[in-house]
């Protein structure tokens, strides 16, 4: 049986940013292999998405199993539309070729697959990602959502589940992340490249580059820094519009950075090695 943990995080003086450090809350119990990806919903509900091919919404209140979705292939990958009326993952189809997966849409308040006028699994321009799916996202206004794969980037309309367009890349694509306006959409590689897109367009707008692998890509609130994270440990932060770096090259502890998360106030980095 696997655990999720939920932390609580004690508020500073400054009532615009949390403490750093925090305690445990609760221990959420249910899955029963690994769990790939956690997220929570904007209406405070919790989603967990686990290889034990199952899918299981929490009420944070209560702790108890809202309800479990069953795409009956391993989930690798959530989101949450930010008006929390759709959630999203990706889905390995082992019956289909390796690597083949698919984005599946359900209603997070029923448990439904979200149907549509169009078959998300047959037609041409679906939501099937063909590659290995590391990431998915939403845009802010919830009319986009993107994925990765290891080759290229891909939106879709989740209103029709249809490809509006692909972004080439040439690497092992990772981390998306959309600016807070939703005009620009950053993804990493592993090269060490940091490219930043018009996701309405899909031009390439500017790109920047690290020495080592970059894991992981962050926007700052305001939307003025595009912070960047390596395997080779250091934390660049750029000016997303220009390119260019904004101060000194931070180093991280550990032998890699996973991941990063800035708090809301803008004024924190946390970091996972």
């Amino acid at each position: 049986m696997k655990k999720i943990h939920i932390p609580t995080i004690p508020v500073r003086s400054d009532p615009h940013c949390p403490e750093v450090c925090g305690t445990l809350e609760a221990i959420i119990e249910g899955h029963f292999d690994i769990v790939w990806d956690i997220a929570f919903s904007p209406d405070g509900k919790l989603l967990a998405a686990s290889i034990d091919e199952t899918v299981r919404i929490w009420s944070l209140a209560t702790r108890n199993t809202l309800r479990i979705l069953e795409p009956n292939n391993m989930v690798v990958a959530v989101a949450f539309s930010p008006d929390g009326n759709l959630l999203a993952g990706a889905v390995i189809d082992e019956a289909r070729a390796y690597g083949w997966e698919t984005i599946k849409l359900w209603d997070p308040a029923t448990g439904k697959e979200v149907q549509t006028e169009h078959d998300m699994d047959q037609t041409e321009h679906d939501m099937d990602s063909h590659n290995y799916t590391h990431f998915i996202a939403f845009s802010p206004d919830g009319k986009l959502l993107a994925s990765s794969t290891k080759d290229m980037l891909r939106l879709w309309d989740p209103a029709t589940g249809f490809c509006l367009r692909t972004l080439p890349h040439s690497s092992h694509d990772r981390t998306i992340a959309f600016s807070p306006d939703g005009k620009l959409l950053a993804s990493t590689g592993a090269g060490g490249v940091v490219k930043v897109w018009d996701p309405h367009t899909g031009h390439e707008m500017g790109r920047v580059a690290h020495s080592n692998y970059t894991s992981s890509i962050v926007f700052s609130p305001d939307g003025q820094l595009l912070i960047s994270a390596s395997f080779g440990c250091t934390i660049q932060i750029w000016d997303p519009a220009t390119g260019i770096t904004k101060q000194k090259t931070l180093a991280g502890k550990g032998d890699g950075l996973m991941s990063t998360a800035l708090s809301p106030c803008g004024k924190m980095l946390a970091t996972k090695s």
